[in-house]
């Protein structure tokens, strides 16, 4: 008896995972916030239009295969590449079935399915479009620049060293585990791909949505603490779960919408990121005083930041996670070493703003504010330019290749230490050299 129950829910979860997982579902997510149902590809070759249904004439059985391997000509989304139909190991992608894993989306291929045409969709249909795009963006590299050189700037260093710990541990580990389970993203047809520079990495789960709720939450959490019952009057209980709840939503969701992630992936990075938080949160308090009172506090972070890199799982095959990766574990080193110099050497008072800040706005203070921030952005855009090509140059010579060579680019012992430490410079910059800078111009 009990067999059986075991037998049963066996196949409970099974089903519930690949109904989660089927990318029909994705597209009916698209098509009920405005995506058309037979969405046009813009040929920018021949400048001409390709119907969705004409992408999937060719695609027989597999439609109804969630997170199953499709052909090269249709999606260019499957390990690797297929010729009529075969696999390059002389297998047949109909033979790969439902539980093909073996590969992220598109690697294996240069070819890429076109850009989608938005010119036909109506009014609702483009502003939905741009809404979970701006979504999406809460998720990418710039927004990380301008989330975390705003309040290096003009906020608060405490709380934002505190988060971007948070932050690079809760990355890190989506990101290693994303590699480790290997699923795809969600097949194309039937999803529209609205988004193309995260086809090449895996699916499961959602990276996006793990930060999508982590800096939200971080961020209220980390505010209330430190400035308790001022920053609950400023902002009431009802603004501060608006903008947490908004957020991790709008995240969350156009991750969907733009075809990268089906359901499963987004609900399991939910819960996989509040897993993480709530075993990470009771110990930031800790890690951030022994890491400031600590004297080797930078070459350990150092040591440990970087070797968490080379632990990183290796890919038959090129994708930009491991830079991605790379850059956030390096981010969020060089916002603690600067905290570290910071208390070491007393350049800086743990928040720049006071009380008042949140009180009183006026247009002097705010343009204040925005001056201070292109006089930071001036002060950084040479200096990231120079110290990339540096850095470049210097690890390209010493293993004795040239800059331009992008299949040298790729392997792992040259992108790891030239996007690491181009980083780690550029995070100290932000949180050390640009705020001492506006001390000295008094802005």
């Amino acid at each position: 008896m009990s067999n059986t129950k075991s037998v049963i829910s066996t196949d409970t979860l099974c089903n519930c995972v690949n109904i989660l997982r089927d990318p029909k579902l994705v597209r009916q997510f698209q098509i009920y916030f405005g995506v058309p149902k037979d969405c046009q590809y813009s040929d920018s070759d021949s400048h001409t239009n390709v119907l969705l249904s004409d992408l999937a004439e060719d695609n027989g059985n597999n439609d109804h295969c969630p997170g199953g391997a499709s052909t090269e000509e249709i999606r260019n989304r499957s390990s690797k590449s297929t010729v009529n139909g075969s696999t390059s190991d002389g297998g047949n992608v109909a033979d790969k079935g439902c539980d093909s894993s073996e590969g992220p989306a598109n690697q294996g291929s240069e070819e890429q399915i076109p850009a989608v045409s938005t010119e036909s969709w109506t009014l609702i249909a483009k502003l939905f479009y741009h809404l979970f795009k701006f979504g999406s963006a809460l998720g990418d590299d710039v927004f990380y620049f301008v989330f975390f050189s705003i309040w290096s700037w003009h906020l608060d260093l405490i709380v934002i060293r505190k988060l971007g710990l948070v932050w690079g541990i809760v990355l890190y580990v989506g990101q290693f585990t994303k590699d480790l389970v290997r699923w795809p993203r969600p097949h194309s047809p039937p999803v529209v791909i609205l988004e193309r520079r995260f086809e090449k990495e895996f699916g499961m789960p959602s990276t996006h949505a793990m930060i999508g709720l982590a800096i939200p939450t971080c961020m209220v959490l980390l505010t209330n603490s430190r400035y308790e019952h001022f920053f609950s009057d400023v902002f009431p209980l009802w603004a501060q779960a608006s903008l947490w709840i908004g957020w991790t939503s709008l995240v969350s969701l156009s991750r969907i919408y733009v075809g990268m992630h089906s359901v499963l992936d987004v609900l399991v990075g939910l819960c996989y990121a509040a897993l993480l938080m709530m075993m990470i949160f009771p110990w930031v308090d800790v890690i951030d005083s022994m890491i400031l009172e600590n004297a080797v506090s930078p070459l350990v972070l150092l040591g440990v930041y970087y070797s968490s890199i080379y632990w990183y799982p290796s890919l038959e095959t090129w994708s930009s996670t491991i830079g991605d990766t790379s850059a956030t574990v390096s981010i969020s080193s060089g916002i603690f070493i600067s905290g570290w110099m910071n208390n070491y050497l007393g350049l800086l008072p743990d928040s720049v703003v006071d009380d008042y800040f949140f009180r009183e706005f006026s247009l002097l203070g705010i343009g204040g504010q925005v001056l201070k921030y292109f006089v930071g952005l001036a002060i950084i855009t040479p200096l990231f330019i120079v110290i990339k090509k540096m850095l470049k140059w210097s690890i390209c010579s010493w293993y004795g290749c040239s800059i331009t060579d992008k299949a040298a680019m790729k392997r792992r012992e040259i992108e790891i230490p030239y996007i690491f430490f181009t980083f780690f410079v550029v995070s100290i910059i932000v949180s050390t050299v640009c705020p001492v800078i506006f001390q000295a111009l008094n802005i």
